[in-house]
């Protein structure tokens, strides 16, 4: 078998991006093939780069003006006859792509609900297109097998090249009748997807979903997501089974792939409410606030960077004349400078500044999201590495604290800057199960001399 390729549009939403991370993972996760080709079709000029860490082509979406499915039909028919998964992002597979793509027909999953007015549109279409209102076009005893979800189609080697064509027509004609009511209950593709089938004589098998008892393929999460952007119960026990697993696996491989940016992004827009967590919140947030106020004096006229400044709650009553804060967020950041128009705010990584950047380094409740080991000691490196005077971080120094696939511990924080070559290392207070810890960013020997020249 040729090399699958498996395909989804994203929007610039931050659901849709969640989304097609958790589809990616899924994918990342589960049995696969080697001869795997995950695309992910966006217009976003500024896609996040994990995406394409994560070993995901990133391709134009909508080009031309199309839609993202026509676009995917017709990047997949360039790419050449092997097999084609075209997915939404809100279809993870749950089974392994190869599974999916080698099946003697064309592969759908299945429509639950035969919409008002579906024979009426299907007939109208075919006779428009046909132009003459003798053509008969599928009947009601037809309709049944022409129906079917629009969540993710599969193709095996060969069969796209003729399909396709004949569905992109049917879809831009539906297109052209979207103010037409019978035809609003079906989408364009299931529209274009069904006289296609009917024009070209092809028949369908079931993609099994999670409404199906044994052995589902495929998990539709319906647009319904967490505050952790994992996926959410709906209430039916079986459907609901294959979410506790289906979560299990994605908490798991965020382990090696977590997106501080696309979870912060979506966390903040769908759960404002939440803010940066607990610690952002209630009595944990008047106490860290007052863990932070000697500092806040000490270095009321000095130079201070926030790294992960968040919702910026904890830090956003101090006094501070010279504050830069950086985070991934881009709302984190847009809320930020709304907060504190004074301040001064950017989206970026710490590797973007320069070494010696603050006489204070501020890391709250940042380390605890890292899900990677190495990513996590890079990070303690580079909180040293941008302090000339003192870093001030928050983290865990016991216990097992992974939870829901956001929270991740690894080592002691003390051990961790120890590791790192700090100098004093001091335990400040704690809030929740977390420690602040006050790190001078160099030993002794390390240190600059009074006069303040580098040795």
């Amino acid at each position: 078998m040729k090399p699958i390729l498996i395909s989804c549009g994203m929007g610039e939403d931050p659901l849709s991006q969640m989304q097609a991370w958790n589809w990616l993972m899924a994918l990342k996760s589960g049995p696969r093939s080697e001869a795997l080709r995950p695309v992910i079709h966006s217009d976003d000029p500024e896609v996040p780069a994990v995406f394409a860490a994560a070993e995901a082509e990133i391709a134009p979406s909508r080009r031309g003006g199309v839609s993202y499915l026509e676009t995917q039909i017709l990047s997949a028919m360039e790419a050449g006859d092997g097999p084609v998964l075209l997915a939404t992002g809100d279809c993870l597979c749950l089974a392994c792509p190869t599974r999916l793509a080698d099946r003697p027909t064309i592969g759908a999953m299945a429509h639950h609900a035969d919409p008002a007015g579906a024979t009426a549109a299907l007939t109208r279409l075919w006779r428009e297109a046909m132009k003459s209102e003798d053509t008969s076009g599928p009947s009601d005893s037809d309709i049944p097998a022409l129906l079917w979800d629009d969540g993710l189609y599969a193709f095996p080697q060969g069969t796209l090249a003729g399909f396709g064509p004949v569905w992109i027509e049917w879809m831009r004609r539906a297109a052209s009748r979207r103010e037409t009511p019978d035809a609003m209950e079906l989408s364009d593709a299931q529209l274009g997807f069904a006289l296609a089938l009917w024009q070209t004589s092809q028949s369908v098998t079931l993609i099994a979903d999670a409404e199906h008892p044994t052995d589902p393929e495929v998990l539709r999460t319906a647009d319904k997501l967490d505050n952790h952007g994992l996926l959410a119960r709906g209430g039916d026990p079986l459907s609901d089974q294959h979410v506790v697993s289906t979560n299990a696996r994605l908490r798991a491989v965020r382990r090696h792939w977590f997106s501080n940016e696309i979870f912060w992004n979506f966390r903040y827009r769908y759960y404002p409410e939440l803010g940066s967590g607990i610690g952002s919140r209630g009595d944990w947030l008047i106490k860290k606030r007052d863990l932070l106020a000697p500092f806040a004096k000490r270095f009321a006229r000095s130079q201070v960077v926030d790294i992960g400044f968040g919702d910026l709650e904890a830090t956003r009553e101090l006094e501070f004349r010279h504050y830069l804060g950086v985070d991934l967020s881009e709302r984190a950041v847009a809320m930020a400078r709304k907060k504190r128009p004074d301040w001064s705010f950017r989206q970026g990584m710490i590797a973007d500044l320069p070494d010696d950047s603050a006489d204070l380094v501020i890391c709250l409740d940042v380390i605890i999201h890292i899900g990677d080991r190495e990513t996590y000691r890079s990070f303690i490196a580079q909180l040293l590495r941008v302090s000339r005077g003192v870093v001030l971080a928050s983290g865990y120094n016991s216990g097992d604290m992974n939870a829901e696939g956001i929270i991740f511990f690894h080592e002691p924080l003390a051990e961790s800057f120890a590791r790192a070559g700090a100098g004093a290392i001091e335990e400040v207070g704690a809030y929740s199960d977390a420690s602040l810890l006050c790190v001078s960013a160099r030993t002794l020997a390390e240190s600059p001399p009074p006069d303040g020249r580098r040795p």
